[in-house]
């Protein structure tokens, strides 16, 4: 599906009810947060054993992973590629004590972020992140309900 400012491409539909106006709209609102513009972000939907290829392959690691983000900015427009397993947003759904939809939903929201500048490799980033995510979770959800 396509939007102002966003794809996403879920060739297996593992996922039915994400609503890409509202994420388009969030999307779009946390780059101007950050300063940017909104060109163009690809979200891709796939296996563990896919995006785990992509990491052994792109960064060199080993590991399962639930987002991959890679940035193309171009001066203050944001462009870039996010990549997202639905099996760890089930898996983590039942972890976290949510829904596998607001997984998937703050995994984008999370690339968004990286997008814009944001990092998680230390604690402090990761708590930073973090409450970036619920922040822009949450305007999904309103956005959502007003459409």
């Amino acid at each position: 599906m396509r939007r102002q400012g966003i794809d996403w491409i879920d060739n297996q539909q593992r996922v039915q009810d994400i609503h890409i106006d509202a994420l388009s709209r969030v999307c779009t609102q946390i780059c101007a947060d950050f300063h940017f513009q909104l060109a163009q972000v690809v979200f891709t939907i796939l296996s563990d054993e896919e995006l785990w290829m992509m990491n052994v392959k792109h960064l060199n690691h080993d590991t399962l992973t639930d987002v991959i983000t890679f940035p193309y900015i171009q001066g203050s427009f944001i462009r870039g590629e996010i990549f997202i397993s639905a099996d760890r947003a089930a898996d983590n759904a039942v972890r976290n004590n949510t829904t596998q939809h607001d997984e998937l939903v703050r995994y984008a929201i999370h690339g968004v972020l990286h997008l814009n500048g944001l990092n998680d490799s230390t604690p402090e980033e990761k708590e930073t992140i973090h409450r970036f995510e619920d922040q822009y979770l949450n305007l999904y959800h309103l956005f959502h309900v007003k459409q």
